[in-house]
């Protein structure tokens, strides 16, 4: 159970702490995330999203759907 909950933990810490850094960057140093940047984070984003998905992702969609 161990095993499988360190992967979950540390993506989604790593995913939230990129995020708070965007914000507190845009609220203290009114920086402006367009273009590149902007898409660089939700490439990171959706990068730590996508390997939160388990190796049988397809399998379990399809008992889902069915």
């Amino acid at each position: 159970m161990l095993v499988r909950v360190v992967p979950l933990l540390s993506n989604v810490s790593l995913l939230k702490g990129k995020l708070f850094v965007a914000v507190v960057d845009i609220s203290l140093y009114e920086a402006k995330f367009e273009g590149m940047k902007l898409s660089g984070l939700v490439m990171v984003a959706c990068g730590f999203i996508i390997v939160l998905f388990p190796e049988n992702w397809p399998d379990a969609i399809q008992h889902v759907v069915r």
